[in-house]
C-alpha cells in the first residue's frame, strides 16, 4: 500500500491497527472485569439472550473473513518463490493449524503467535534494511537521495481525501479493529489489568515497528522496480524482492517466516470464531448441560470447520486488501456500536442494538457483494 498509495494509505491499515490495540489498553480495566470470556456473552449479559446468536455469527464471518487474509498472503509466498499454486499453500496450513490448534487450544496459540510474531519482526526489520542497501550499493545513490526521489504525492499524508477523507476512512476501518474479539480474549485470558493493558500496549508498539520496516522495504523497492498496476501484483513486489536477492537457504528460511506468521493470525481467528458458536449458540442454546469434554471436542470440530472454511474462501479473492477491509467494515457497521453500547450507554436497548447489528450489518454485506 506504500507503494501504490504512499504513506496516506496509513490511514487504511496501519494507524487502524495500532491506535485499536492503544484504544484496547485503555479499556482493559473496563473489559478485565466484566465476567464473559466472548463478546456475545457480554451482548447478553447487557442486552438479555436476543442479540447472542447474531453477534455470533457476524463475529464469526468477520473471523473467517480475517483468517482468509492470511492463506492467500502465504499462497502468493509458495507461488512466487517457487511456483507452487495457492492450492498447496492452502492444504500445508489448514492441516498444520488444525493439528496444533485442536492439540493445544488458546495457550497453544499465545505461544506460537509469540514465537511467530519474532521471526516475523525479524525478517521485515532485514527486509527494509536490504531492500534500501541493495539501490545505495547498486547506484551509489545515497540513502537520503532515495527519500527525495520518491514523488511528492507520496508524502502526502491527506491523499485520501483530506482531513474529511481521512475522517471517514477511520470510522470505517477503527471501529472493527477496536472490537475485533480476539485482542479482548486476550484481555480476559491474562492474569491481572496490568499485564492485560501491557500487552496491548506493546501490541500497538511491535506492530509500529514491522509497519515502519515495511515502509523502509517500499522506499527501496521503487527504486528497484517500476510499480504495477495490479493490485495483486504490487502486494507480490515485496516477495519478488527477497526471490531476487536472498541465496536459495535464505529463502527457505524465510518462506518458514511468512508461513508462520500467516499461520499465527490465521490460529486465533479459528479459535476466537469457533469460541462463538461453540460457548454462544451450542452451549447456550443447543445443549447447555454440555460437559467440559464435550465442549472441547465441540469447539476442536469447529476451529477445523472454521479453517476449511477460510481455506476455501482463500482460492476466490483477487487481494489480501479485499479481504482484509471487507472483514473490517462488516465488524464496524455489524456489532460495534451495540457492543461500545453495552459498555458505555446506559440507555442502549435490546431493540436498538439488534436494528444496529441486522441493519448495519445486512447493509454492508449487501454493498460489498
Amino acid at each position: 500500500m506504500f507503494l501504490s498509495m504512499g504513506i496516506g494509505s496509513v490511514w487504511i491499515f496501519v494507524m487502524p491497527n495500532i491506535i485499536a490495540l492503544a484504544l484496547v489498553a485503555v479499556m482493559v480495566p473496563r473489559i478485565k472485569r466484566l465476567p464473559s470470556l466472548t463478546q456475545p456473552e457480554l451482548i447478553e449479559l447487557r442486552y438479555g439472550p436476543l442479540l447472542r446468536v447474531p453477534i455470533a455469527i457476524a463475529i464469526t464471518i468477520v473471523m473467517i473473513l480475517f483468517a482468509v487474509t492470511d492463506f492467500k498472503g502465504f499462497g502468493y509466498v509458495l507461488n512466487v518463490f517457487y511456483g507452487i499454486p495457492p492450492i498447496y499453500a492452502v492444504l500445508i496450513m489448514a492441516v498444520s493449524i488444525s493439528l496444533y490448534v485442536t492439540l493445544g487450544g488458546l495457550r497453544a496459540v499465545i505461544w506460537t503467535d509469540t514465537i511467530q510474531f519474532t521471526f516475523l519482526a525479524a525478517i521485515a526489520i532485514l527486509v527494509g534494511a536490504v531492500a534500501l542497501y541493495t539501490p545505495v550499493h547498486n547506484t551509489g545513490i545515497p540513502v537520503s537521495g532515495l527519500f527525495t526521489g520518491m514523488n511528492s504525492g507520496f508524502w502526502d499524508l491527506f491523499a485520501l481525501g483530506g482531513i474529511v477523507g481521512v475522517f471517514i476512512m477511520q470510522i470505517a476501518m477503527l471501529p472493527g479493529w477496536i472490537t475485533e474479539q480476539d485482542p479482548w480474549q486476550r484481555v480476559w485470558a491474562a492474569k491481572d489489568v496490568r499485564s492485560a493493558r501491557s500487552g496491548m500496549l506493546l501490541g500497538s508498539l511491535l506492530l509500529a515497528v514491522v509497519f515502519g520496516a515495511c515502509f523502509l522495504a517500499a522506499i527501496g523497492l521503487h527504486a528497484l522496480y517500476p510499480v504495477p498496476a495490479n493490485e495483486s501484483a504490487v502486494e507480490q513486489l515485496y516477495l519478488t524482492f527477497i526471490r531476487d536477492t536472498f541465496p536459495p537457504v535464505a529463502l527457505a528460511f524465510i518462506a518458514i517466516g511468512f508461513a508462520a506468521a500467516s499461520m499465527s493470525c490465521t490460529d486465533t481467528f479459528a479459535t476466537s470464531g469457533a469460541s462463538c458458536v461453540s460457548r454462544d449458540i451450542y452451549q447456550r442454546f443447543i445443549k447447555p448441560d454440555a460437559t467440559m469434554k464435550e465442549m472441547r471436542t465441540v469447539n476442536r470440530i469447529l476451529i477445523v470447520v472454521m479453517v476449511v472454511i477460510s481455506a476455501a474462501i482463500s482460492l476466490h479473492v483477487e487481494t489480501v486488501m479485499d479481504a482484509v477491509i471487507m472483514a473490517t467494515v462488516i465488524g464496524t457497521s455489524s456489532y460495534f456500536f451495540p457492543i461500545m453500547g453495552a459498555l458505555f450507554w446506559r440507555r442502549a436497548t435490546a431493540q436498538g442494538a439488534l436494528a444496529g447489528l441486522v441493519i448495519g450489518g445486512i447493509s454492508q454485506i449487501a454493498l460489498i457483494i
